[in-house]
């Protein structure tokens, strides 16, 4: 054996990552020591045994088809294609590896073995998993949360609505029944302007608080509710919604509704537009949203980090709705041009796949 083996076989057998030698019937000529602690075999019993055999159920053709096709080829697959098999141990225990494979040929070129160097990820996959399992968590709760908001805020406005509401206007009644008496009608009329005004701002609260249009007569006639208020308050707006004859499910309603609330709102305090465009189209089971104004705009960038770090929450609830739907969505803004919100929704609640951005105009449903 000349030297340069020799050092070959040192540096193999004691070397701290995990290799293997496979002959081109990938079966196992020579384990090294950090390979047999990973498997959990003496090196008697593996060798002469297929690759195959020592990984866990599927992952055992997968990555015998994947060392095929290395010798197939006639070159080993290249790092960034690294795939990720299941190491079956002989305490019946799993572990997760990453593979590379190199081949090793005789001075006249022909393959001898295949080099097989194995990377032990199992700490990772289980921190992996448990990120996963944490962020699912973290995505009920948010559900649930925006769940019992909105169910407060229903309870809440029915509550002004039918028990306040129907108390002041007895109230104002009683105070008209008893007119006429020396010295009363001022009193009565300053009290009577009084619970005019309190009827009007309790009808106000509840109708910001849920507009109860929205649960009787869906997402249209509520998105020309809001869009009349702003009217009222001096802001031009052009409002196109076609949601060719369908109704969406009340949660995505409710999404969509809070989305054109939310970025009004903003739009009114922050924005100085001119115009203010909203256009809601569905298509394909899916609800398009766009919100444009000609506005002041703003960073953008560093309105998302500040949204990640809880200081504008308005931002993070809109995103935050559209996500927990499994919705899409994106808000562009320049300096001096305006601002440009898109969302994409599933119609109904629990439709999957959907694009990591939500281009709304590609379809042709929202316009240009």
């Amino acid at each position: 054996m000349k030297s340069s083996e020799i050092q070959f076989l040192k540096v193999f057998r004691y070397n701290p990552i995990a290799m293997v030698l496979v002959e081109p019937d990938l079966s196992l000529a020579h384990t090294n020591q950090e390979f047999r602690r990973l498997i959990g075999h003496a090196n008697r019993d593996l060798l002469g045994r297929s690759i195959g055999d020592l990984v866990d159920g599927e992952d055992g053709s997968r990555m015998v088809l994947r060392l095929r096709r290395s010798l197939d080829s006639g070159s080993p697959e290249q790092a960034e294609s690294w795939e990720e098999f299941r190491l079956l141990r002989q305490d019946g225990q799993t572990r997760w590896i990453r593979l590379n494979t190199e081949e090793i040929h005789d001075r006249d070129g022909e393959l001898i073995y295949l080099l097989l160097m194995f990377e032990d990820i199992t700490e990772r996959k289980c921190f992996d998993q448990e990120r996963e399992a944490y962020r699912q968590r973290l995505e009920h709760l948010s559900r649930r949360l925006l769940e019992s908001q909105e169910a407060e805020r229903r309870k809440l406005a029915r509550e002004l609505h039918d028990e306040w509401g129907q108390t002041l206007t007895a109230i104002k009644m009683g105070m008209q029944a008893v007119r006429g008496g020396p010295g009363v009608d001022g009193i009565l009329d300053t009290a009577t302007a009084e619970v005019d005004r309190l009827i009007r701002h309790v009808r106000e609260l509840s109708l910001q608080l849920r507009p109860s249009v929205l649960d009787d007569l869906g997402l249209e006639a509520a998105l020309n509710w809001l869009i009349a208020q702003h009217k009222r308050a001096g802001m031009k707006l052009d409002l196109h919604v076609d949601l060719d004859g369908q109704r969406p499910s009340a949660e995505v309603e409710t999404a969509c509704f809070r989305v054109v609330q939310e970025a009004l709102t903003n739009v009114r305090r922050h924005a100085g537009a001119e115009h203010v465009e909203v256009r809601v189209g569905c298509r394909h089971g899916q609800l398009d949203l766009l919100i444009r104004d000609d506005g002041e705009g703003f960073d953008a960038h560093r309105a998302q980090e500040h949204a990640g770090r809880g200081r504008s929450l308005g931002l993070l609830s809109m995103e935050e709705r559209v996500s927990l739907l499994g919705g899409a969505f994106e808000l562009l803004s320049t300096r001096g041009v305006g601002t440009r919100i898109t969302a994409r929704l599933p119609l109904h609640a629990g439709t999957e796949e959907f694009p990591s951005s939500p281009l709304a105009a590609q379809d042709g449903v929202l316009g240009t």
